[in-house]
């Protein structure tokens, strides 16, 4: 990760900003901080408009966690997705000028804009279904469409995240649930000749990843990958680091599902083999795969 900030700050530092290569986040985790944005920008630029968005948004801020908000939801049969909505719309109808560069306007947009999804998506965990997914999903493609579109007709982006977001959720069990995933989106709105999902696994190694939802990040050992699995089968049959293209895999992997590996941010190893494999067809799933046969937990950076 560092080796990559600093290549891009290498790369960008001679060429005029309509020629640099952007770094965006795509997820809606953390609200808080789009929101830290959102008010910082305001008071920079108009303090009334800042201290009416600071009202609204402490509709959502005055809650201590995800479950106190939802409970108040349902115990009021009231939310402040309207609230979030509305500073999005007044953030909308500013225009860059002396004091709001394009570039902060955009900035200052678009955390608006992910704070209405975080809502929503925090909202559906009250409902049945696949709704919390999905709205992430859907944040995850329109971020990247208004990127493209930002850069121009020409443009071109990388999207790094699990392989469970990147690789089509059609060649999932994803499917029979109603899920949706980036990987998906972007095939049927882009076309599949437009789009490269790059999976990525290994057999055995150590990361970084939490207990739980919201824990400490430590470090973990990765156990074997359990016999019958893609990378199982890719650690018996080859010695080396590899890159393998699937746009024209053979018919198995087209027809017959393996365990592929699927490990997040929350993670436990005892409970490896019964919960971290998707039945996948590989072949449909992505259109490449890279395979480390063993791998180390990543140096993140420092703020």
């Amino acid at each position: 990760t560092e080796a990559l900030v600093e290549w891009l700050r290498e790369y960008n530092s001679d060429r005029p900003m309509n020629e640099r290569v952007g770094f965006y986040g795509v997820d809606l985790q953390n609200k808080a901080l789009s929101m830290e944005v959102v008010l910082e920008k305001l008071n920079n630029f108009d303090s009334e408009l800042y201290s009416w968005a600071s009202s609204e948004y402490h509709c959502l801020n005055r809650y201590s966690d995800r479950r106190s908000y939802l409970q108040a939801v349902i115990a009021h049969d009231a939310h402040c997705g309207d609230a979030m909505e509305a500073v999005l719309e007044r953030v909308r109808s500013l225009e860059p000028g002396d004091n709001l560069s394009e570039e902060q306007w955009f900035n200052l947009w678009f955390n608006a804009k992910l704070v209405v999804y975080a809502e929503q998506n925090l909202r559906s965990n009250l409902s049945q279904g696949p709704d919390s997914w999905n709205i992430r999903a859907e944040h995850f493609m329109r971020t990247a469409e208004v990127l493209l579109n930002r850069y121009g007709s020409d443009s071109k982006g990388v999207v790094w995240a699990h392989n469970t977001h990147i690789g089509d959720a059609r060649a999932t069990g994803m499917r029979q649930a109603a899920m949706v995933n980036i990987g998906q989106l972007a095939r049927e709105r882009l076309g599949s000749d437009n789009v490269f999902l790059l999976g990525f696994g290994t057999y055995k190694g150590t990361l970084l990843a939490g207990g739980s939802w919201g824990a400490d990040m430590e470090d973990m050992s990765l156990p074997n990958a359990i016999p019958g699995s893609w990378e199982h089968i890719l650690y018996h049959q080859l010695d080396s680091d590899v890159f393998i293209p699937l746009e024209n895999a053979p018919t198995i992997l087209r027809n017959q599902p393996f365990g592929n590996r699927a490990v997040g941010v929350a993670y436990q190893p005892e409970s490896d083999a019964q919960n971290n494999y998707v039945p996948s067809l590989i072949g449909l799933r992505y259109d490449g795969f890279i395979f480390f046969r063993n791998t180390s937990s990543l140096n993140p950076l420092q703020p």
